[in-house]
């Protein structure tokens, strides 16, 4: 294993580890907070951005849902 820095947003609201696909994941909730978004530039705009890895692989996910929704969609992945 290695340590792999992620950096967090500056509109970052929240930010927790959660259990994806038998794997330790890191959750980001952004926007809504007086920050902006440089992607689509509306800072009421949540965003869930979701990190995990498998193997020698490291996941990604972005999405404009809740990010309990977010972890589920990972979850379903094959």
């Amino acid at each position: 294993h290695s340590t792999m820095l992620v950096p967090i947003p500056a509109n970052a609201a929240s930010f927790s580890e959660v259990d994806v696909r038998g794997t330790t994941g890191l959750l980001i909730t952004t926007g809504g907070t007086g920050g902006s978004s440089a992607r689509f530039g509306d800072s009421a705009r949540q965003q869930s951005l979701l990190l995990w890895s498998e193997g020698e692989m490291v996941f990604t996910l972005e999405a404009g849902f809740a990010s309990t929704d977010v972890v589920e969609f990972a979850n379903s992945l094959k």
